[in-house]
């Protein structure tokens, strides 16, 4: 029976893209840097290390074939050694990155049949198999982001404006090399699935053919807790989750605190996340800050969203924002801009969906909220149950029909 290639160099959400081809029985293989088998994965719990717990909670594949897994790590082995030697910069977050995609993809490529099914993965990762593959084979790209000529331009005109946070930036990488690979491999698919319409109009406005262009959400790693945290007498919550980047708008949510605070709200904001950069802007927002967590836990995480009324990602550039799924599956409304792919989002049911870069319609919401706590508590409400619907099953049922209607 002839079936499908899943590729993908790293581990993100494309374990949801394989579980639902192998729930429909059409993988032959799935194609990746490393995973674990069961036994590492438990005797994983010992690290202490935060980030090497990090990056093995994203290679769990216990409900996986383990026969179906094919591991290629050296090149992702060499890309970790170098940015721990190196440290973060344009090379090792843009180049290597791109250079571990395209070797990777070569070995993927010696090793298919040309008389399969067909083959699915992320952009950079697929243009050697869609080459190799027979004309009869689906050719399918998950595009989790944007396309990058949109970045660019959007990015140009954010350090232009914002020079102080232009080393945040990292995310800006347009060797030619590079983007001939992926314009390729557009050209090349008979398929190509994004999580949101953002990402669409990116594409669309980059020059891709809307007609292979289909929208797949993605969904929560965390259950809908049971209850809202209602919040009357308090000073209202305000959380961040996400790099410290102005590729997430954070100039915008800070100028937006600072001000609530000179006029008196009670307002509290929580960063999680690293900082991306030098952070030299980070002393100027200081005193906006309430509690800063470089790291945490998930366990500590979810103890943060269950303690906080308003989660604001005033994003610049996404595809579609996962943490934006987990704080609606804690019951907390949601205030995004258009760029942060949050499609579920609505405007006076779950949260709110504000212009790029403006710091002041956040002010008004936040004002808005803060006055009518029997308001937020509503959106509270509607967010959880908007969650009960973003989950990976959805996600994975559409995708089997994505691929039965090719």
């Amino acid at each position: 029976m002839r079936q499908f290639y899943i590729i993908h160099s790293g581990i993100q959400h494309v374990l949801q893209s394989v579980l639902a081809f192998q729930e429909e029985e059409i993988l032959e293989s799935f194609f990746t840097s490393f995973t674990l088998t069961d036994k590492q994965y438990e005797m994983s719990s010992l690290i202490k290390s935060k980030k090497i717990a990090k990056v093995i909670g994203l290679r769990d594949t216990r409900n996986i074939d383990s026969n179906k897994i094919i591991n290629y790590p050296l090149y992702e082995l060499i890309e970790l050694c170098l940015k721990q030697i190196i440290g973060k910069n344009s090379f090792t977050t843009n180049r290597l990155p791109h250079w571990r995609d395209e070797r990777f993809a070569q070995k993927v490529a010696k090793n298919i049949s040309a008389d399969c099914l067909g083959v699915f993965g992320f952009p950079n990762n697929l243009l050697e198999s869609f080459k190799v593959v027979s004309e009869n084979s689906m050719k399918i790209i998950e595009q989790p982001i944007g396309h990058i000529l949109v970045a660019q331009k959007i990015f140009d005109e954010e350090k232009y404006l914002n020079p102080e946070f232009a080393d945040s930036i990292t995310f800006s990488d347009t060797d030619p090399k590079f983007l001939d690979r992926i314009t390729e491999e557009h050209h090349l698919a008979n398929k190509i699935c994004v999580p949101s319409n953002f990402v669409k109009e990116t594409m669309v406005e980059s020059g891709v053919d809307e007609s292979k262009i289909t929208t797949n959400a993605y969904g929560s790693f965390l259950t809908p807790t049971d209850s809202i945290y209602h919040n009357h007498d308090k000073e209202l919550t305000v959380l961040f989750v996400g790099q410290l980047t102005q590729r997430k708008g954070i100039k915008y949510l800070l100028e937006a605190v600072k001000v609530l605070k000179r006029d008196g709200v009670r307002v509290k904001l929580i960063l999680v996340g690293q900082i991306f950069g030098s952070g030299s802007w980070f002393s100027k927002y200081r005193d906006c800050v309430d509690e800063y967590y470089g790291s945490v836990p998930r366990n500590h995480l979810k103890e943060i969203y269950c303690r906080s009324d308003l989660f604001i990602l005033p994003s610049l550039f996404e595809g579609s924002a996962l943490v934006v799924y987990e704080a609606l599956s804690h019951g907390i409304p949601c205030i995004v801009t258009p760029n942060t792919g949050a499609d579920s989002i609505i405007d006076d049911v779950n949260g709110y969906v504000v212009p790029l870069r403006n710091s002041h319609t956040i002010i008004e919401k936040v004002h808005l909220l803060n006055q009518d706590r029997y308001k937020l508590d509503n959106l509270k409400q509607n967010a959880l149950e908007t969650s009960r619907n973003l989950s990976w099953t959805n996600y994975r049922e559409r995708l089997k029909n994505i691929v039965k209607s090719i």
